[in-house]
């Protein structure tokens, strides 16, 4: 028998860097018809036979894209609130703040970057960063608040991966773990896999948190504000909800976590357990 240990290992040290390479067995297992996509490949072709399947079988298709496919692309679109403060830059202030809280970031470049200022602020790593689990950061931190509610537990989510799973905020109003803060990194983009606009620079997550039972809320936009709706929010119980409003953008030479998803789960179970 497998033993639940064995298997989350399994899946933590393998599942992601098996993912591309399985896929198209998957898709044949399924029998769902697919084209690989690389850079020399015909839009209005792929296009073609993307249809020509729908129309004869009313069922899904898929189209796996290779790395490089796609030039490069900014978006147009200009959010509505124009902010200028950088998510690095928040980021190193937030883990100041945090001090010895549980942090839980969510993935893409929120969690690189975490990683690399602990490397450059010369602090072991002790983060869980979400990699691969778009919109479960919220969940996630929750459960460790359920398991350590002694424990100061901050939630840095981005505003894609809030959107992506809004049920979780009312779960976590209704259970109001008392050392719960749930930052809101809110630039209005889908930054991390292109940087497509989402639309939470028209909504009020505001209402929506107060609504789902969070305590209390505060908005920041400066290094500034952002102290000072930290000290307010630390007044108040659980769980409390900070947005902070960043413009996009990351350095060029941004890297990716150098320790292993096992490593980093392994220090983050330590760093609650000292």
């Amino acid at each position: 028998m497998i033993q639940p240990k064995a298997f989350v290992d399994a899946l933590t040290n393998q599942g992601l860097t098996k993912q591309g390479r399985i896929t198209p067995g998957q898709l044949d297992l399924l029998e769902i018809p697919y084209q690989i996509v690389d850079a020399d490949s015909d839009p209005d072709t792929l296009a073609a036979w993307a249809r020509q399947q729908l129309d004869a079988t009313r069922a899904p298709v898929a189209l796996l894209v290779k790395k490089g496919a796609f030039a490069n692309y900014k978006s147009q679109r200009q959010p509505a609130t124009q902010a200028t403060l950088r998510r690095e830059a928040a980021l190193d202030i937030l883990l100041d703040l945090a001090g010895d809280a549980a942090v839980v970031s969510t993935p893409g470049k929120t969690s690189r970057e975490v990683f690399e200022l602990r490397v450059a602020r010369g602090e072991p790593q002790r983060d869980f960063l979400t990699v691969g689990g778009m919109g479960h950061t919220a969940s996630i931190a929750l459960g460790v608040a359920l398991g350590q509610p002694q424990k100061r537990v901050v939630c840095i989510d981005g505003d894609g991966s809030v959107l992506m799973h809004l049920g979780a905020l009312p779960i976590i109003g209704s259970l109001k773990p008392a050392h719960f803060t749930h930052v809101l990194l809110n630039n209005a983009a889908h930054e991390s896999v292109g940087g497509q606009p989402t639309v939470a620079d028209r909504t009020d997550f505001k209402a929506i948190a107060l609504a789902s039972g969070y305590r209390a809320y505060a908005v920041a936009a400066t290094p500034d504000e952002l102290q000072a709706a930290w000290q307010q929010l630390a007044e108040q119980p659980g769980p409390v909800m900070l947005e902070v409003q960043i413009t996009t953008g990351s350095r060029a030479d941004l890297g990716r976590p150098t320790s292993t998803p096992r490593d980093n789960k392994h220090a983050f179970m330590d760093w609650l357990n000292r």
